[in-house]
């Protein structure tokens, strides 16, 4: 079984053909097997729970992206309203090209706000 740990790994020496082929629950740049029916709206639009480091609006409400779950990987941005805030981790990590090309296209009615100046506390975590 393949985590997610194993898949940023692999993405890390380029191998996300590799690892696709092996794990039904991971999306390009969504852990499906995080959603269930309360995450999903009436649009058929799922939540943020799922959302992996690399995907353009990766938030907070990731399971990956909130610093206090125990599958913490790196810090979300945070939707504000429908306005998204990425993070500066994000941003510093490459995370945030395309960005403006993917809200234009999935969410047109929002706007990209200043990135999250770094919280010391997690930062502090992250290198332990």
């Amino acid at each position: 079984m393949h985590t997610v740990k194993d898949t940023v790994d692999g993405l890390a020496m380029g191998n996300w053909d590799r690892l696709a082929r092996y794990t039904d629950t991971m999306g390009p740049d969504y852990d499906y097997s995080k959603v269930t029916n309360g995450h999903i709206d009436s649009r058929g639009h799922m939540d943020d729970i799922g959302k992996l480091p690399w995907h353009p609006t990766f938030s907070q409400g990731s399971t990956y992206g909130d610093p206090s779950s125990k599958n913490f990987i790196s810090l979300g941005g945070v939707w504000e309203g429908n306005n998204y805030r990425p993070s500066v981790q994000m941003i510093n990590n490459g995370n945030g090209k395309g960005l403006s090309t993917y809200m234009l296209r999935a969410e047109p009615n929002s706007k990209i706000l200043t990135p999250i100046p770094m919280n010391r506390a997690v930062f502090n975590n992250l290198i332990k």
